[in-house]
């Protein structure tokens, strides 16, 4: 994967993981994204599932993730030659996230990559405000004091 722009005294990329120096706030909504994603599959037309990369662990002001390969979309649609069909996924994408109320403040291009030998596109990149619309009531992220809410019995969403 080509990362075309990060903040490398905040992100670091290795091998097999990326570690982000990031809030608390983001890891809970990373968290939110993951959970919500699991219970309620997104999966597009040309039958791609969006997932959030996958989590290792919070340590020392730190998201940790595991590495995704594939394509990260912003470099598929400055280089590739097919820009429409990469297009067409990302504006599926945004449709399916409004369907189902998956509001992402920070949606773009550079924050998604496509594993095409999966077929699964990777989301990371929730520093900006998200929240979850359900059956027309907002649901909105809330302060716990635990702070490790991906394995807490705690839920994270207030109606």
């Amino acid at each position: 994967m080509n990362v075309l722009n990060f903040d490398s005294r905040k992100v670091w990329v290795g091998k097999n993981t990326v570690r982000k120096h990031t809030s608390l706030s983001e890891y809970q909504q990373f968290c939110m994204a993951k959970d919500y994603l699991k219970l309620n599959p997104v999966i597009l037309d040309c039958g791609i599932l969006v997932k959030t990369a996958p989590l290792i662990s919070w340590a020392d002001d730190s998201l940790i993730t595991e590495f995704c390969s594939g394509l990260n979309l912003e470099h598929a649609l400055i280089q590739k030659a097919d820009k429409l069909s990469y297009i067409k996924i990302i504006r599926d994408l945004l449709f399916k996230f409004r369907e189902n109320g998956f509001l992402w403040g920070d949606i773009a291009p550079r924050n998604m990559v496509l594993d095409e030998s999966s077929n699964i596109i990777y989301i990371f990149d929730f520093e900006r405000r998200f929240i979850i619309k359900n059956n027309s009531k907002q649901t909105s992220r809330t302060k716990i004091s635990n702070p490790d809410p991906c394995i807490s019995s705690r839920t994270i969403f207030k109606n």
